[in-house]
């Protein structure tokens, strides 16, 4: 068998096709793996911001409800002082705001853990941490109100304003954050 024979019938015969096929092979899994790992980190971030979108959509109602609360505690510590109104229907009118806040805080908490587990950013997380917090911290509108124990020349409305601001502060962070993480920046097409 010459030479030329021999080479002939190893480039055309089975081990050719094996060892191709198992190159084939791996080189789909390697190039399906690459791409599986860009597309979980896009679909991570792309649920990231899902979530993210969700808790920034409970902003406006967090800050009203937070604000329909210390509104109906000074009602009530208005009406209980001058005793024009029962007792029973001015804590009736309290607890029904009350509650309807602490059931928005319940769901905005519940939001923030489904976007506290998905992020690995040092200031989301941080921004999140600050929301949860006031989320937890239901009852602080009421609190605004109660004048004892409180630093000379601080009233309700400057201890509520605080809590407002802290918890508008805290939402814009996140979505600065949010947007600085997930957005793709532009770049301007080389000439």
């Amino acid at each position: 068998m010459a030479w030329g024979d021999w080479f002939r019938e190893l480039t055309t015969g089975p081990l050719v096709g094996v060892v191709g096929t198992l190159a084939g092979v791996w080189i789909a899994r390697w190039t399906t793996r690459s791409e599986g790992a860009v597309n979980r980190a896009d679909k991570r971030s792309d649920q990231l911001r899902e979530e993210v979108a969700t808790v920034l959509a409970e902003r406006p109602k967090m800050i009203d409800s937070q604000r329909k609360l210390f509104d109906a505690t000074m009602r009530n510590r208005d009406q209980r002082e001058r005793g024009d109104v029962p007792p029973a229907e001015r804590s009736a009118r309290l607890m029904a705001v009350r509650q309807e806040h602490i059931e928005l805080c319940d769901k905005v908490k519940h939001e923030v853990i489904c976007a506290q587990l998905l992020s690995n950013s040092p200031r989301i997380e941080t921004a999140l941490a600050a929301i949860r917090a006031s989320a937890e911290n239901w009852n602080g509108p009421m609190e605004a109100t109660h004048r004892a124990g409180v630093e000379i020349g601080s009233d309700e409305f400057d201890r509520f304003d605080k809590l407002q601001s802290d918890l508008a502060n805290a939402f814009d962070e996140l979505e600065s954050a949010t947007r600085a993480i997930t957005s793709v920046a532009f770049q301007e097409p080389r000439r």
